[in-house]
């Protein structure tokens, strides 16, 4: 299923700092998680793929996590990939 199109990277070049910029975000992330206030996570918010659709903040946060999970498992595949191209591994 593709990504609605406000979610789709306007660019698709992938620098040699991928892996150091992902990991910066999902520690900025974390952050920004830790930083709400356990009293607003009952608040209704919208999507920002589609307006008609609205969940709460609670909902958003488990959302934003399965989502960031599937980030994960895209960066170890492709770094399996490249390992396995150069003969190198991977654990973990």
């Amino acid at each position: 299923m593709k990504a609605p199109r406000v979610f789709r990277p306007s660019q698709s070049h992938i620098t040699a700092d991928i892996m150091a910029r992902f990991l910066d975000h999902q520690a900025e992330l974390a952050d920004c998680i830790r930083a709400l206030d356990p009293g607003d996570l009952g608040r209704v918010i919208t999507s920002p793929a589609n307006h008609w659709v609205v969940y709460s903040l609670g909902d958003a946060c488990r959302i934003i996590r399965a989502h960031e999970a599937l980030h994960f498992r895209q960066a170890k595949n492709s770094l399996e990939l490249c390992h396995s191209k150069t003969g190198t591994g991977v654990t973990g």
